[in-house]
């Protein structure tokens, strides 16, 4: 069996409810990549977002977190996933 994960990294985020609708049919999960701007570029997704997000689906959320200090983020974003 086949597991797809939908990336909310590909969304438009001035749309991201209305993409993440669009795709919840279709998909096991939605993964989520967080970017610190130390170990990665910095994206947009913070623990407001990710918070917001659980409370409006559901769905499993895979947490890819780039970052250069894991151990802290694990701690703030687990809470959320």
């Amino acid at each position: 069996m086949t597991a797809f994960s939908a990336s909310v990294y590909a969304a438009d985020p001035f749309r991201l409810a209305e993409e993440i609708e669009a795709v919840l049919a279709d998909v096991e999960s939605l993964h989520l990549d967080v970017m610190d701007g130390v170990f990665a570029p910095e994206y947009g997704l913070t623990t407001r977002v990710i918070r917001d997000l659980r409370q409006c689906t559901a769905m499993p959320l895979d947490v890819h977190l780039m970052v250069a200090r894991p151990k802290q983020s694990v701690i703030r974003f687990r809470r959320w996933v």
